[in-house]
Formats: C-alpha cells, sequence, structure tokens
C-alpha cells in the first residue's frame, strides 16, 4: 500500500514538474519578446531624442515665426483683396462714365442726322449699373444697342431696317472714335448701300450728309466711301456733299485706273 501511495505521489510531483518546466519555458520566451521590444523602444527612444535635439530643437520658435508669417500673409492678402476690389470699382465705374458719354455723342448724332420720326434715340446699354460696391465675383458684361420713343427703349436687334442699321453704325463708331480718340477727322465706308433699297439709299445718304455738315466742325475732317453704287453718289453730290469724286476702273489691257471727276454728277 505505501509503494502504491509513493508511486501516485511521484507521478503527481512528474507532472507538476513537467507543468512547471512547460510554465518557465513559455515565460523565458515572453521575456525574451519582452526584451526585444524594450530594446525597439530604447531604440526609437534614442532616435526620438536625436531629432528634438536635432531637426526638433528650435520648434517651438520656429512654430511662432511661421505663426507670425502666416498671419502677415493672410493680412497682405486681405489688403490685395480689398486694393482688387477697389480697382475693379474703378475700372466699372470709368467705363460706366464712358458709355454715358458715348451715349451723349450718339443722341446728338441720331437727333442731327436721322430724318425718320420713328426713333428719337439710339444708345448702348450694359448691366454695369446691376455691380455692387465690394462684389468680387467675376462678371461677364453684355452690351447690346437699343431705340428709344416716347420714354420706352427697346433691344434694336432684329427691329431696324437696313437703312437704320447703317446708319447706326455709322454713328455709333463715329461716337467711339470721338470718346477713345484724339482728333479722329476720318472715316471710310465700304459698300455702306449693300442690300439697301431705294427708299433707304435715300435716307441713308440724307443721313450722311447731315452727319458731314455736322462734322465739318472738325478740323480736317474726311468721308471716304467705296461704291459701285453710282446712284448712291449722284446722290450725295447732289446733297452738296463733295464736288470730285475717283473713278477706278480697268482700262483695255485690264489694268485698274483711277480718274478724278470734276463734277458733282457721274456721268
Amino acid at each position: 500500500m505505501e509503494r502504491e501511495n509513493f508511486a501516485g505521489s511521484n507521478n503527481t510531483l512528474q507532472h507538476e514538474i513537467q507543468h512547471l518546466e512547460k510554465t518557465r519555458s513559455n515565460l523565458s520566451e515572453e521575456r525574451a519578446s519582452i526584451s526585444g521590444a524594450i530594446a525597439q523602444i530604447e531604440e526609437q527612444k534614442e532616435n526620438y531624442r536625436e531629432e528634438l535635439e536635432g531637426t526638433y530643437k528650435n520648434a517651438e520658435s520656429e512654430y511662432l515665426r511661421m505663426t507670425f508669417e502666416v498671419r502677415m500673409r493672410e493680412g497682405q492678402l486681405s489688403d490685395v483683396k480689398k486694393y482688387k476690389t477697389g480697382y475693379e470699382m474703378a475700372i466699372v465705374e470709368k467705363q460706366s462714365d464712358k458709355i454715358k458719354e458715348i451715349n451723349q455723342v450718339i443722341k446728338e448724332l441720331w437727333e442731327k442726322t436721322y430724318t425718320g420720326s420713328d426713333i428719337e434715340y439710339m444708345a448702348i446699354r450694359t448691366d454695369l449699373d446691376d455691380i455692387s460696391p465690394g462684389d468680387t465675383t467675376a462678371h461677364t458684361f453684355n452690351y447690346k444697342v437699343v431705340m428709344g420713343k416716347d420714354g420706352e427703349e427697346v433691344n434694336a436687334r432684329g427691329r431696324l431696317s437696313a437703312g437704320q442699321k447703317a446708319m447706326a453704325s455709322i454713328i455709333i463708331r463715329l461716337a467711339l472714335a470721338d470718346v477713345f480718340y484724339t482728333d479722329c477727322s476720318a472715316i471710310a465706308l465700304d459698300e455702306p448701300t449693300t442690300n439697301l433699297d431705294h427708299d433707304n439709299i435715300q435716307s441713308l445718304a440724307s443721313g450722311i450728309a447731315n452727319l458731314v455738315k455736322d462734322r465739318l466742325q472738325h478740323r480736317g475732317f474726311q468721308l471716304i466711301i467705296i461704291t459701285h453704287d453710282e446712284k448712291f453718289v449722284n446722290t450725295l453730290a447732289t446733297q452738296g456733299l463733295a464736288n470730285n469724286f475717283y473713278r477706278v476702273c480697268k482700262d483695255d489691257n485690264k489694268y485698274s485706273t483711277i480718274e478724278l471727276q470734276n463734277s458733282t454728277v457721274i456721268e
């Protein structure tokens, strides 16, 4: 019986020893892993220390310096934005003033030259007035030509006869030249009667004659007309617009020649 008890105790002890040996082995492995992790942490800590003493040695002062620079740049950008807005508004105001000058000249010329009664004046309109001070939004300005009668204005596009278009085009170009150039003394018209019927040609001729009479006050004013329409030239001649005309034609050898005609009517 004693032997059996001893054998049982011995087996129990052997199992405990094996269990303890296994536990010791696991703890040794865990210790080795922890030691490796500690070594890595120590190495990383050393790297961080070197960075703090080197790269980031002046981190606080650099942070303060860069913060100051950022705030300064923000102030500069704010000033630039204000200057830009003021500059753009100055351009808008200047352009608006120029439009008013142009429209004044157009109105005066139209009243002096247009012989009809259906249109009191012509003008250029734009959406410049829709811009409010301080508006920094990019704008695309739209321009249109309007005609006025009895206090009402309508878009002239699609509502003018061919003769009215030609006359309006000449007057608007003269107004632009008056406002943007100094001593504009000449205007050239290339085939102004194209697609005009007889009545429109007569109206255009009368309008041009009135226009020239008004522009004679400008020093050295000249009107140059290039046309194949000899009836139009004759109409201008009967208005007392000019005494000399140049005829360009081809001779028998097909060479172009220029002939001065000292007559108020072309034959």
